[in-house]
Parts: C-alpha cells; structure tokens; sequence
C-alpha cells in the first residue's frame, strides 16, 4: 500500500511496487522490481520517506533506459574531395520505372569534364563494387 504525503511517498513493500509498475512509459515487469529499486535508491538523494512521486518516476525512467541496448553510431559521412556534396551510405534499391533511362539521358548532356568528376567521386562514395569494378576497368 502506497502512503502519501503531499507530493512525497513513503514506500511500503506491496504499495511501493505497484506504484512502480503503474508507470505505463516503463512497463516494469515484477522480475525487474529489485533491480529498479536498487537503481532508484542509489540515484535518490535524502531518506526514503521524503522521496517525491516525479522524481521517483524519474529516476525509474532513467533506470529504463540504462536497460536499453545502446544504438549502433551511423558512420560519419565523410566529404568528398574537392569539395563534391557527401552522398550518405543506402543500401541498393532497384530504381523507380523510368529512373534508369532519366539518368541515361543527364549523362548524354554532360558537356563539362567537372560535372562529370563530380558525378563519377559521389558513385564511389557509394562504395559499391560493382560502380568502382565499372570504373577500374
């Protein structure tokens, strides 16, 4: 049973718990109840009796998320030299109906060796064997 005191609670065993499961950003599942606790009790200042409903909940939020996996970094884009925008890696689409002769025909008008360049560097930076096996050849 959970006893209040204006914003305060105090924790009794049964009480205590309910009130931690209750929090439905966290979904606690009663194996994970000692763990919690444990987190709350050494992230909390003060005695138990005078811990604060919101900063319980916090703490028990924080608790959650040290429980997550933390996310795999995206590799950096890295700029291409001479100062070509960077393309961000994506994994091979086919392309919409169309795309591939659209691209045909921007590459028949091509009449600066630059544009090129800087068409040819940003396909590299795909880093797809088979543009760079096209190009090495």
């Amino acid at each position: 049973m959970k006893s209040e005191h204006g914003s305060k609670i105090i924790p009794t065993s049964q009480g205590f718990e309910q009130f931690l499961m209750s929090e439905p950003n966290v979904a606690l599942q009663s194996e994970d109840l000692d763990k919690a606790f444990a987190f709350i009790k050494q992230n909390m200042q003060g005695e138990i009796g005078l811990w604060g409903e919101t900063e319980v909940l916090d703490q028990l939020k924080n608790w959650a998320l040290s429980q997550k996996p933390a996310p795999t970094p995206t590799p950096p884009i890295q700029p291409i030299p001479g100062g070509a925008a960077p393309i961000p890696p994506v994994p091979p689409t086919a392309p919409a109906p169309g795309r591939r002769e659209q691209a045909k025909d921007k590459v028949q008008f091509i009449n600066n060796v630059e544009d090129a360049k800087d068409i040819l560097l940003r396909l590299i930076e795909l880093d797809m064997e088979t543009i760079i096996d096209t190009i090495l050849e």
